[in-house]
């Protein structure tokens, strides 16, 4: 059933919040993240989110069940919520205790307000801190963007490993017990292991094969109104739910004018002498991998991918507004860290001219996320909200996860002409890829974190939604 798809898939989400209780933070007295973490919550979302992607696939869902399940699937679902628990315990790298830590770094404590691009940049760290005390994070790397620029090489050089990387950590032996691996397994004759085109062949990807079977069995209601959850692996949420908010009219429903998926974006071609990357780059870059590769893995380690972008002045520009819906659409995407000024929300998907979001502002008790069976209810969270889209804080970061290396060529291809407004005479995207290696990483992390820093300095300490800002979904 439609709906009920819906609310698995949105249940699934790992959901971070504010929480109180837990081990003093670091350099401080604080117990709680109450007031100020919700930067911090928000893009512990967003990385949970490609790590259940990374581990257990697009697919997966999480059952509601209070029984406790050991299947293979759970079991490291369980693994995942861990590395995010509030404690300072090496079994949880991407605790606040560690994010406060690294923060130390951009000169943030506990108790300071967080952005979007200082909390990129933390992740960043944490995650390669992480994969030193758990081999699991080994497959995986984050990549946070420079001045809106997205270097190619500097990504498959993060991303390309020396060695095989499918036996790294304790899950490993797991991971040969889900159905996803055995699913890989049969399908893993099929599937093209080079880039040998224009475009990186559909035929072989997981999440594609995906979009094809559940295309075959989802029933359609063309009354619905459409909704699209980080790509949904080119699945539009609107043929699988029947959502409304409980300020909507039947009259309004039915006059909801949605993103239609097929549209075909046509890409504005610069005329300046930008460095965007044509496509005898991508396929050079290609032509470049190691012909000695595990057949699994490639020798590579899933990247995600953070880009740190102002979308207007004071206020998000409606140029973009398209671009943003049409980023929802591509399956590579993970959503959006931003919100209010001062007050974040972690953006999944789009109803009409809303975001779909989930809210960290709820403080809950910390969770002894270090025993075996620990209770992962107050990690789920069973109601969508949305927030219109003209109310977003034009300061915000854009996730991207690439499992495979074809994925990272694909998004080269896609993104120039989905980020890029559809106006005649505006040639600016919102980001870009260039060729090359940057040269000034550092500074560039300096010069956003202070940037944003500036942008908030006016601001009050947090700007909560008030009740026209987000509606809760009433399920029919």
């Amino acid at each position: 059933h439609g709906m009920e798809a819906f609310k698995k898939d949105f249940y699934t989400l790992v959901w971070c919040t504010y929480r109180r209780q837990f081990p003093t933070l670091q350099d401080s007295s604080l117990t709680t993240d109450c007031g100020w973490g919700c930067m911090l919550r928000s893009g512990q979302m967003m990385l949970a989110h490609a790590l259940t992607r990374h581990f257990l696939s697009r697919d997966w869902r999480h059952s509601k069940s209070e029984v406790i399940s050991h299947s293979p699937e759970e079991v490291i679902h369980r693994c995942v919520v861990r590395w995010f628990g509030d404690s300072p315990s090496s079994f949880c790298p991407l605790s606040l205790h560690n994010l406060v830590h690294f923060g130390q770094k951009l000169g943030k404590c506990a108790g300071d307000w967080y952005g979007p691009a200082s909390v990129a940049y933390i992740f960043k760290e944490a995650v390669e801190m992480g994969s030193r005390y758990i081999p699991e994070l080994q497959r995986v790397s984050v990549y946070v963007a420079q001045d809106c620029a997205v270097y190619i090489q500097d990504v498959l050089d993060l991303g390309s490993v020396s060695e095989c990387v499918c036996n790294k950590g304790n899950l490993s032996h797991i991971l040969k017990e889900t159905q996803l691996y055995k699913k890989q397994c049969s399908f893993n004759g099929a599937k093209v292991k080079k880039y040998k085109g224009p475009r990186v062949s559909k035929g072989g990807n997981l999440a594609h094969f995906r979009a094809r079977e559940m295309s075959k069995t989802m029933p359609k209601d063309p009354q619905s109104p459409e909704i699209n959850i980080d790509g949904r692996n080119g699945q539009k949420l609107g043929d699988m739910v029947r959502t409304i908010s409980n300020d909507i009219s039947e009259s309004e429903v039915n006059s909801i004018v949605t993103f239609p998926e097929n549209e075909k974006f046509e890409r504005l071609q610069s005329s300046s002498n930008s460095k965007r990357v044509k496509l005898k780059n991508t396929l050079d870059y290609a032509s470049r991998s190691n012909n000695e590769e595990c057949s699994i893995c490639n020798n590579w380690r899933s990247v995600v991918i953070m880009v740190p972008v102002r979308l207007g002045g004071e206020g998000l520009n409606p140029i973009y507004a398209q671009c943003i819906y049409a980023m929802f659409t591509h399956d590579l995407f993970i959503g959006i860290i931003g919100g209010r000024p001062k007050h974040s929300l972690y953006f999944v998907g789009f109803q009409d001219e809303s975001l779909i979001h989930l809210d960290p502002h709820l403080c809950q008790d910390a969770v002894p996320v270090t025993q075996p069976s620990f209770p992962l209810s107050s990690y789920h969270c069973s109601s969508p909200r949305k927030m219109s889209l003209s109310r977003m804080d034009p300061s915000a970061t854009l996730g991207f996860y690439c499992h495979t290396r074809e994925d990272f060529y694909r998004l080269i291809e896609d993104l120039p002409e989905i980020v890029t407004p559809k106006i005649s005479g505006f040639e600016y995207p919102i980001f870009e890829f260039v060729d090359g290696r940057s040269s000034d990483a550092d500074e560039a992390c300096t010069r956003q974190v202070s940037h944003e820093d500036k942008m908030a300095a006016s601001l009050p300490k947090d700007t909560p939604l008030m009740p026209q800002d987000s509606e809760e979904f009433v399920f029919l």
